[in-house]
């Protein structure tokens, strides 16, 4: 086990730092996910596609060089994929024509 995963610190402890972190997160997803939404109005706007693979293969390439420990490469490729597939989704939500409504 690597140093770094060791717990040091009670439970407690580190559940209120991970409440802490989950905090930071929300905020930084609802500021992605508005970002997303201004991209998807621009590319209707654009008449572009929601589905862009070849700018996803980008971003999970250079996305990827911001993680250290290679061992939580697959989780973090993992949650990349996840984000793109909700920012389509709420992209698509956007559309006047679209049917799918998740609101």
């Amino acid at each position: 086990m690597q140093d770094f995963v060791k717990a040091q610190g009670s439970l407690e402890d580190l559940r209120a730092e991970l409440d802490v972190i989950d905090r930071e997160l929300a905020l930084l997803f609802e500021k992605r996910m508005h970002l997303c939404g201004r991209i998807g109005l621009a590319k209707q706007t654009l008449g572009a596609e929601v589905l862009d693979s070849k700018r996803e293969a980008e971003v999970k390439r250079s996305r990827s060089l911001h993680i250290q420990d290679l061992a939580l490469l697959p989780y973090w490729n993992e949650l990349l994929d996840c984000l793109m597939k909700i920012s389509k989704e709420y992209q698509w939500t956007l559309r006047e024509d679209s049917l799918s409504q998740k609101k």
